[in-house]
């Protein structure tokens, strides 16, 4: 497991534990200042995060990682190949606005675009991106595992972004984990927190997210029997899943930053999978009360 930086937090307000805000641009320097002393190679961001890209493009240091961005939203056809909002127009801006050449990856940010009528459209302008060699690998995100399931162009990507976490293990369970990495397909886990649910004290889980408050202190209690914190227990889930290549973390402080990084390599004797939880309402942050993002 090699943990990367998500930045959706630096364009907008993310995460149901989120308290501070979005960082300034002195908070966001101290941010990629950490994750190179931390040996994080690797940003996540789209150009849906607000002006996540811009902010990381006036960081000189941007450039020292290797960047995984996004396709717009599209609601019809038509837009794929727009000169202004098409795919490619898509990534030309976001690199322009990253100061770089070229990114890591392009995925397809949206289930509807990946699956809908015109997914082909989309995949021929990625297909063709990676061919003038723009990015050097393209994806998917997605949220559950019947989404893989209805993506119809499995063998030509090279990457997919996933849910994952103590609660919501259902990619691991279905055997969807394993069938991608026997294709040689890489992983990227976000949501390892739950967006900070699963740190948080269960006396401070919002009233809108209370269904939850059971099981996060259950939780918590089982990880407190092995000597661990929350952040450390959430870290320890995550390296009993071999498939993973990265897990996304995000952070508004640098000191967040070091303290992910320190507890990267926790462990814990215990059956994870009977925290495993199928409530959406609690799992997929989609069917939040107040969910944005």
């Amino acid at each position: 497991m090699r943990l990367a930086l998500g930045t959706v937090q630096f364009g907008m307000d993310y995460g149901v534990a989120n308290r501070g805000g979005r960082p300034d641009e002195r908070a966001i320097a101290d941010i990629l200042r950490m994750a190179r002393d931390c040996g994080i190679d690797m940003l996540d961001t789209a150009p849906s995060y607000g002006d996540s890209e811009a902010l990381l493009g006036r960081d000189e240091s941007a450039g020292a990682f290797r960047v995984v961005t996004k396709t717009r939203y599209y609601d019809d056809a038509r837009m794929v190949d727009d000169a202004d909002v098409g795919v490619a127009a898509t990534l030309a801006r976001s690199l322009a606005d990253l100061g770089i050449s070229h990114a890591y990856a392009l995925l397809i940010h949206s289930v509807a675009d990946a699956t809908g009528p015109y997914a082909d459209r989309i995949m021929d302008a990625m297909l063709e991106i990676k061919h003038r060699e723009l990015v050097e690998k393209i994806g998917i995100t997605v949220y559950a595992p019947d989404d893989i399931a209805r993506f119809r162009f499995l063998a030509a990507i090279d990457l997919v972004q996933l849910p994952l976490n103590i609660l919501d293990q259902r990619f691991r369970t279905s055997g969807a984990l394993a069938a991608l990495k026997r294709r040689g397909i890489e992983i990227h886990a976000r949501s390892p927190f739950l967006q900070g649910l699963l740190l948080m004290a269960p006396d401070t889980v919002p009233d809108h997210m209370s269904v939850a408050r059971p099981i996060v202190m259950r939780v918590q209690q089982a990880l407190k029997t092995q000597g661990l914190t929350p952040l450390q227990g959430a870290l320890a889930f995550m390296n009993t899943v071999p498939e993973i290549d990265y897990v996304l973390v995000g952070v508004d402080r640098a000191a967040q930053l070091r303290e992910i990084a320190d507890a990267a390599t926790a462990r814990a004797a215990l059956d994870f999978g009977e925290f495993a939880c199928a409530a959406a309402e609690i799992i997929d942050p989609r069917r939040w009360p107040n969910f944005h993002g």
